[in-house]
């Protein structure tokens, strides 16, 4: 799906996949880079078990933790995303574990993210109507990467906000972690944008209170 992006009216996805460190990561089906169909939610995140779970705007917003589906460390399974008829539907092994209503409109950009897990993945298709991504968009997206797990003094970044200031500068937060957890030694970071995103300054120090944790970056205009 490199380059393209699922259309409107019905279509079906097929995938088979497998996952290493299932417990251990947050694998998911990624919708538009910020809906996720989550195969394992880690159990230190806010959920009360490792289930499957579904996150973002593109379903409503609000974290909803489903049930548990037979996926097992390493395993192969198949997964499926199917619109018939405005019904959206999400099958795991042929077994339907969510659905709902989505309409007629684009879907727009699918693909897989890891997340702390090794995904294998020996199938991934889809029937039916795609748009090339720049028609999706209105123009190609120009993305960048603003923060990388293991650069820069911080093994992992987490938890972004972004704020337009009333000059215009565009100010991207996120917290950076000393260690692999939601409570340990967190700082919050902030890069600066002048020109709307086309270049970044390098990151800077926010918060800082020692080995405590500065968390959940909310920016206030």
């Amino acid at each position: 799906m490199a380059g393209r992006a699922v259309g409107a009216n019905d279509f079906h996805a097929r995938s088979s996949l497998s996952i290493i460190n299932l417990k251990g990561g947050e694998a998911s089906f990624v919708i538009n880079n910020n809906s996720h169909f989550i195969f394992s939610p880690r159990e230190d995140c806010r959920y009360q078990n490792p289930s499957l779970a579904v996150s973002g705007p593109f379903f409503g917003g609000q974290p909803v933790q489903l049930g548990e589906a037979a996926i097992r460390e390493g395993k192969p399974f198949k997964f499926e995303m199917i619109r018939n008829g405005g019904d959206l539907r999400f099958l795991i092994d042929g077994k339907q574990v969510y659905q709902m209503r989505s309409g007629a409109d684009p879907i727009g950009a699918i693909g897989f993210r890891p997340w702390w897990s090794t995904l294998q993945i020996q199938e991934f298709s889809v029937s039916g109507e795609t748009i090339d991504l720049a028609k999706f968009y209105g123009r190609a997206p120009e993305l960048q990467t603003l923060w990388v797990s293991g650069r820069d003094g911080y093994v992992n970044y987490k938890i972004p906000a972004f704020l337009v200031s009333t000059k215009g500068t565009l100010l991207a937060f996120c917290e950076g972690r000393h260690k692999f957890s939601d409570s340990a030694d967190i700082e919050i970071l902030v890069r600066r944008s002048q020109d709307s995103g086309k270049t970044w300054t390098k990151q800077q120090i926010v918060w800082d209170d020692g080995t405590h944790t500065c968390g959940n970056p909310c920016p206030v205009s």
